[in-house]
């Protein structure tokens, strides 16, 4: 990720242009499909803690000071930012659009605080899948379950505005639990029960547990979701898809990303 900014920061700077600089990366990195950006406003993300203080910058609201027990109250962009006009139209002409994984105020809800991505998402025809984190993450999701997950998701979303919800239902093994346990962060619990969207609860985590290279001092998941696993839930849920509704529906996935 941080060789993959400062190659699209060099380009911007050749180019003039980060428009450019991302159509310039298609063709250099030979990428199938289409990447997007959710906006191109300079703007920096900003959380509200229980107690009223103030934290501005992405690093910062992820790596929280040590001992800090505080829940974030609201998170925000400062500056507002607009969307990406592109990527407005990708949304609407989506057969699915899929948030996440990744962590829910930092990855998730920063694109939804940008103007026109939530009223996208309510008006877009597409089938709308959330998957689940695996762990908690000290400093944000302290202590919640599935339903706390969905519930600030919705905040910024929107109610009934997803359509499935993906669970990991393969148990994590412990050894992997302990080191988590040393950063205070566990298993998120899975407490969902029937509402407007659907649960779709499958083994789709990886048995690898990554390794960190030497000299990377950022904060990093040791357990991640398997790709593989996760592709055949949405193309099977696509075939499920299909047969509810009847019609031909093309697997196309716009991933929300900041």
């Amino acid at each position: 990720m941080t060789f993959g900014n400062i190659f699209m920061a060099a380009l911007s700077d050749i180019l003039g242009s980060q428009t450019e600089a991302i159509k310039k990366t298609h063709q250099i990195l030979k990428i199938k499909g289409k990447v997007l950006p959710v906006t191109l406003t300079n703007s920096n993300l900003a959380a509200v803690y229980e107690n009223g203080q103030k934290v501005i910058g992405e690093h910062f609201i992820d790596e929280p000071k040590r001992g800090q027990k505080l829940k974030i109250k609201e998170i925000y962009l400062k500056p507002r930012a607009r969307a990406y006009p592109e990527a407005i139209k990708a949304i609407l002409a989506a057969d699915s659009v899929i948030i996440g994984p990744g962590d829910l105020y930092t990855s998730l809800i920063a694109n939804l605080l940008v103007k026109g991505v939530p009223e996208a998402l309510k008006k877009t025809q597409a089938k709308i899948i959330y998957i689940l984190n695996l762990m908690t993450r000290y400093g944000q999701t302290d202590g919640f379950a599935a339903s706390d997950h969905i519930k600030i998701l919705e905040k910024y979303l929107g109610k009934n505005c997803l359509d499935f919800v993906i669970v990991n239902s393969s148990r994590i093994p412990e050894a992997v639990l302990e080191k988590y346990k040393k950063k205070r962060e566990f298993p998120v619990a899975d407490d969902l029960e029937s509402d407007y969207f659907r649960v779709v609860r499958a083994d789709i985590l990886s048995k690898k547990e990554v390794k960190k290279v030497a000299g990377d001092a950022l904060h990093r998941s040791l357990i991640r979701h398997d790709p593989d696993k996760l592709a055949k839930v949405i193309i099977k849920l696509s075939g499920l898809l299909l047969s509810l509704w009847d019609f031909v529906f093309p697997v196309e996935v716009f991933r929300v990303k900041s």
